[in-house]
């Protein structure tokens, strides 16, 4: 793997890995499940001490990829792809949690999805950005290239309602300040 981008799910990975692919001439893929299912492979051996060191098969691995960090890909995956590939390029993008809470809260989900026990709140919404820095934050800031949405966009579909951010800011404090954004 050559390069990796990964943030918080509705933080801006496609934009980015689509920004960064036109840059170099690439394609990144899609969430890559091949890597997901080495990662998980890699796992299940270090349970057993002799196979500590056994090899793990990374073939379906893409050189460009990127993925929503969640709890699969998580501060356990980022530290197996950084040891699996040592000179690996990992962007890390950040992006106003305020703004990641809006955009899960309004995503449009698909055709199968549409019953609205399928819609997040704002708390669970908060809780799931929450839960993505504080895990990732501080390794991410040691070996992985920080990148702020807001550099390359603006672009907020549908911005929370002044009630909203009132709600989402106080559970979002400690973090808005770990990232820069308060």
């Amino acid at each position: 793997m050559k390069i990796l981008v990964v943030g918080c799910e509705r933080s801006g990975t496609k934009m980015l890995a689509a920004k960064l692919g036109d840059e170099n001439q690439v394609e990144f893929s899609l969430e890559n499940k091949h890597t997901i299912s080495s990662f998980r492979y890699y796992q299940e051996l270090q349970k057993w001490n002799n196979y500590i060191s056994a090899p793990v098969p990374i073939i379906h691995t893409k050189d460009f990829e990127k993925h929503s960090l969640n709890h699969e890909v998580n501060i356990d995956f980022l530290k197996w792809i950084k040891h699996t590939f040592p000179n690996v390029k990992i962007y890390y993008i950040v992006r106003d949690g305020r703004n990641v809470v809006s955009s899960i809260i309004n995503k449009v989900w698909g055709h199968s999805q549409t019953v609205s026990e399928y819609r997040i709140n704002l708390q669970e919404a908060s809780s799931q950005w929450n839960e993505v820095i504080n895990k990732t934050w501080d390794w991410a800031q040691e070996n992985c290239e920080i990148v702020k949405y807001e550099d390359y966009s603006t672009l907020v579909s549908n911005p929370l309602s002044n009630e909203e951010v009132a709600l989402a800011t106080p559970l979002l404090k400690e973090n808005l300040r770990k990232t820069g954004y308060l």
